[in-house]
């Protein structure tokens, strides 16, 4: 189970999809083996810039979007 947390989080861009999540740490026996961060910077209004870091190492860097509200439309078929 360890092993498969770990690859899940492995490359870090699940925090993208996570608005109120900052940071992940995976643990055995009260020892930190690995975390996952992401620090974000808005630039403006339009788009922010959100840096990934594995065990303190930058990993990548994103530029994401956030949509408050979406509309979908359902449409009927007769």
């Amino acid at each position: 189970m360890l092993t498969d947390l770990n690859e899940l989080l492995n490359n870090g861009q699940i925090l993208l999809f996570l608005r109120r999540v900052s940071k992940i740490s995976v643990s055995s026996n009260g020892k930190i083996i690995s975390s996952i961060e992401k620090k974000g910077i808005s630039q403006d209004t339009s788009f922010n810039e959100v840096t990934l870091y594995k065990d303190g190492k930058e990993i990548s860097s994103w530029l994401t979007k956030t949509f408050e509200k979406i509309p979908i439309y359902i449409a009927a078929f007769l």
